[in-house]
């Protein structure tokens, strides 16, 4: 799996950011508390449902709700996929997989 693209809206100490990736190896650099393992968490819990804190502590202070999105490129098929997941301090509130090479359709879509 090949990561593109990052974005994220209302994740931890980030209101709103877009981090895109190129094919090889990328560094994340940053001081201390500058929120690069945050990138990393907002990636773990879409694809694969981890974090390490609540979905209250996710969420960017002040704030209700929050998305992410991770654009990936599948190992599996080689397709172009976009993974949402979008939550409040409670709940995913939506999850959503489209393949980008279909217009956008969705493949799966769950709303909680």
């Amino acid at each position: 799996m090949l990561i593109t693209r990052l974005e994220l809206e209302n994740w931890k100490s980030y209101d709103r950011a877009t981090i895109e990736f190129r094919e090889g190896t990328n560094a994340i650099i940053g001081p201390n508390g500058a929120g690069k393992s945050s990138l990393i968490e907002a990636v773990g819990f879409v694809l694969f449902n981890h974090r390490s804190s609540s979905l209250a502590q996710c969420l960017r202070e002040g704030t209700e709700s929050g998305r992410v999105v991770v654009d990936i490129v599948s190992s599996f098929d080689e397709r172009e996929y976009e993974v949402e997941r979008s939550f409040n301090s409670r709940t995913t509130t939506r999850y959503r997989v489209l393949d980008t090479e279909l217009g956008g359709a969705a493949i799966a879509d769950t709303n909680e």
